[in-house]
């Protein structure tokens, strides 16, 4: 850090550090127009020249995340403990080691092709982009943190006591769970827990619908105190369909009054989890995919769609929340969208029990 920047770090004061923490200059609006009229007064940053601050006005826009603080550092840390203790359930965690660290050692190859990443686009149906080992290993660690970001309030921590009052039990979906240890063998994690989660009989049923979530809205949206620590329970459900890797690395911006709960949700995963050194199309899905419904057992060049998952037809496709105007057909990732492979590096996999919920 240079000097002069210690210097001005120096400078701001509380009052500063409470206006900006929790904003989103470039995505809301409202934001914006709130910092600029108290950056450009002087009611904060007040010990900075007029010039300084027109400068800083200059630089703020282009912050496409909630400006963070050490308060809100440690309250998202607290929310990261808790999708780590989802993790717990799929191996055993000694005291002195990470659940990142050991998450990444249980990581076999199984299930997974040469210079290729499976990448989850709903519950039940992947896409296989070319990615190296170690993309393999990240790729499906940050996968199963995502998985514990939809079904966190369904995973509860378990507990080491053995003698719990009957009012403290809280047990985890066993539906949930199995599913869980599912998706780790699917992305290449082994152990005796995922392998005694998969015993339990019964399979969660997932829609397998994709949607694009909205980032902004025309309204407020979400208010300061709700952009920190665990969403609420109607915007968990809310998001859950949303939550996939492909969505939370999405580099679209959006500009609207106020940002959504899914924005929120997306700014604290990239706080801890930034962007993988891949092409756009290597974790975006939605790039070069045309998937089109087929009747029957299909098999094209280098993909096939299970019969079972099928026999709907077409599934439904909803398309994305435009805020301020609407998208050019030509961007529109959902213009296109056939259940085809497009070619052998990005294929299309369908996961018919996660689809219908049957048993292996």
């Amino acid at each position: 850090m240079r000097r002069e920047d210690r210097n001005a770090i120096g400078r701001v004061d509380q009052a500063t550090i409470r206006a900006l923490e929790l904003t989103a200059p470039q995505a809301s609006t409202l934001d914006a127009k709130s910092l600029r009229g108290q950056l450009l007064s002087g009611t904060i940053f007040n010990d900075f020249t007029e010039q300084e601050r027109e400068r800083i006005w200059d630089r703020l826009p282009a912050v496409d995340s909630l400006i963070p603080s050490l308060f809100t550092f440690f309250k998202d840390i607290k929310t990261l403990e808790v999708y780590a203790d989802c993790l717990k359930r799929l191996t055993h965690i000694c005291l002195r080691d990470t659940v990142s660290t050991v998450i990444e050692d249980i990581f076999k190859g199984a299930n997974q092709q040469a210079h290729q990443a499976l990448v989850q686009v709903t519950e039940s149906i992947f896409a296989s982009r070319p990615a190296s080992s170690t993309d393999q290993v990240e790729l499906g660690c940050r996968q199963l943190y995502a998985f514990a970001m939809r079904y966190y309030f369904d995973i509860p921590r378990e507990s080491k006591r053995k003698d719990l009052l009957a009012r403290q039990a809280i047990k985890a979906d066993r539906k949930v769970l199995r599913g869980f240890a599912k998706l780790a063998v699917r992305l290449g994690f082994e152990s005796p827990e995922i392998t005694a989660l998969r015993q339990y009989h019964h399979s969660m049923i997932f829609s397998s619908k994709r949607a694009k979530p909205a980032l902004v809205t025309d309204g407020p949206g979400e208010s300061k105190k709700r952009r920190y620590s665990l969403p609420r329970t109607k915007a968990n459900e809310a998001d859950r369909v949303f939550l996939f890797i492909d969505n939370l690395y999405d580099t679209s911006q959006k500009q609207g009054k106020g940002i959504t709960s899914f924005f929120v949700r997306k700014s604290v995963f990239l706080k801890f989890y930034s962007r993988l050194g891949l092409a756009p199309s290597a974790l975006n899905p939605y790039t070069h995919l045309q998937l089109a419904a087929n009747q029957g057992h299909r098999r094209t060049e280098g993909m096939e769609i299970d019969s079972e998952f099928a026999q709907g037809g077409e599934e439904e496709i909803e398309r994305p929340v435009v805020v301020q105007q609407e998208q050019e057909q030509d961007l529109n990732p959902y213009t296109h969208l056939y259940l085809i492979g497009h070619r052998r590096t990005e294929v299309v996999e369908v996961d018919s029990e996660l689809a219908q919920g049957a048993g292996e």
